[in-house]
């Protein structure tokens, strides 16, 4: 996404692309609390909150890079 369509306040000139990265299987599902940074070797960590297959919520974090996707 370029620097533009990520400060455009009209939604129809932005470009970018959300992917999802994990979903809440729960029946009652409790997500949507998420953080991420990009790190200085340009990894991304993300961390979110899912209830998902336990009992209780949980916070999950995840590493990825950009040519992963």
């Amino acid at each position: 996404e370029t620097i533009e369509s990520a400060l455009s306040p009209h939604r129809d000139n932005q470009t970018g692309i959300v992917l999802p990265l994990d979903h809440d299987r729960a029946e009652q599902s409790d997500s949507s609390y998420v953080g991420w940074v990009q790190l200085q070797d340009g990894r991304f960590f993300v961390v979110n909150y899912i209830k998902d297959d336990a009992p209780t919520a949980q916070i999950r974090g995840y590493y990825f890079t950009e040519d992963e996707f």
